[in-house]
């Protein structure tokens, strides 16, 4: 009898011992993160909901935490972030009227070129803009997306017009003679990388060359450096940007890997087509006489570089020197050559469809 009660007793300290919260995994706790689409940078329909939601949810593994990703407009983030439901969001500029407002901010996420975009029919004039205080005087308007900071050196709400979004506001600055006063833009403020990269896209049928940004001829008075940040409700304790910022300082090499993806690629990709009965040959070298693969049809490439047939047209059609073939630099990206950088000749070369 007493063994007995001398096993169960040994048999409870195990359990008990084993069992211990301690000894535990403890499983992360939910927590709302409020953002919005904002590509490359934060989106939906990102991997992983884009390079800077990559860091937000390196930082909140550190702390405990698991994010649950909310969109929202911009305008509404520092609505509901005021209220404390949720609590964090990202990214954003520090400013002086969020910091009034009783926000807080973490060390940067990512730093970018903040710039003024305009139409170029009016070219000559912006010439005689040197610096910012220059918009002021002349009294021109900026379109500003909803949601978006002012530009430190320019905080006057009078400079301002609200645009929708960046796409409305490149259509209005090529329309701005013929807009009432009221909804006439001159210039519109948006990140240089996002604003070339729509003006890039399907997004808006405009020609990339009908606009330049103040600034693009090296004036770096105009171009404004920001940093965008995590921004912490009033409400949240002031103990947590510390256990963020040092996250963010722990991870700076994954981090810097991070924003490299948070610069889109200007690169083209490609598959390489051909008729049935001829073979698509891959080469060393843009001059080399003997081909040193067969590709396989509809392979996947990325131009690394295109020939200069394509670039430079021949105004007096002079004659082709048949010594330099009309071959373009790519790299495979599938099929039993993936990952080598090889020339192709031009004619094999078909622009894969971006739009959706």
């Amino acid at each position: 009898m007493l063994t007995r009660v001398l096993v169960n007793c040994v048999i409870c300290l195990f359990f008990a011992s084993g069992c211990s919260s301690d000894d535990q995994v403890k499983p992360l706790k939910p927590i709302r993160v409020a953002t919005g689409n904002w590509e490359p940078l934060v989106g939906q329909n990102l991997p992983h909901n884009g390079p800077l939601a990559e860091m937000m949810s390196t930082i909140l593994v550190d702390l405990g935490y698991v994010p649950e990703f909310k969109y929202y407009d911009w305008p509404m983030i520092e609505i509901h972030l005021k209220t404390g439901h949720p609590s964090l969001a990202f990214p954003f500029i520090k400013s002086k009227a969020r910091i009034d407002n009783g926000f807080q901010f973490s060390d940067p996420l990512h730093t970018f070129d903040y710039v003024l975009f305009y139409h170029k029919n009016r070219e000559n004039e912006f010439k005689s803009i040197k610096s910012l205080s220059d918009i002021v005087d002349k009294k021109l308007k900026i379109g500003r997306i909803r949601g978006y900071a002012k530009l430190s050196d320019i905080p006057d709400d009078t400079v301002y017009t609200e645009v929708s979004d960046a796409g409305s506001g490149f259509q209005r600055l090529r329309t701005n003679n013929e807009e009432s006063n009221d909804n006439k833009i001159d210039l519109l403020l948006e990140s240089k990388t996002i604003g070339l990269g729509i003006l890039e896209s399907h997004a808006i049928a405009r020609d990339i060359n009908d606009f330049a940004y103040l600034g693009h001829n090296g004036n770096k008075n105009l171009i404004s450096k920001v940093s965008l940040r995590i921004m912490l409700g009033p409400k949240l304790d002031h103990a947590v940007l510390k256990k963020i910022n040092t996250a963010i300082n722990d991870h700076k090499e994954f981090f810097d890997n991070l924003r490299a993806k948070a610069v889109p690629s200007n690169q083209d990709i490609a598959y390489l087509k051909a008729p049935s009965d001829k073979d698509i040959h891959g080469y060393f070298t843009a001059n080399q006489n003997s081909a040193k693969f067969i590709i396989p049809r509809n392979s996947k490439a990325l131009i690394i570089k295109w020939n200069g047939s394509f670039i430079e047209y021949d105004t007096h059609e002079k004659k082709k020197n048949m010594s330099t073939p009309d071959r373009s630099q790519v790299k495979l990206l599938n099929g039993p050559f993936k990952g080598r950088v090889i020339w192709v000749n031009n004619q094999h070369i078909e622009l894969a469809q971006k739009l959706p």
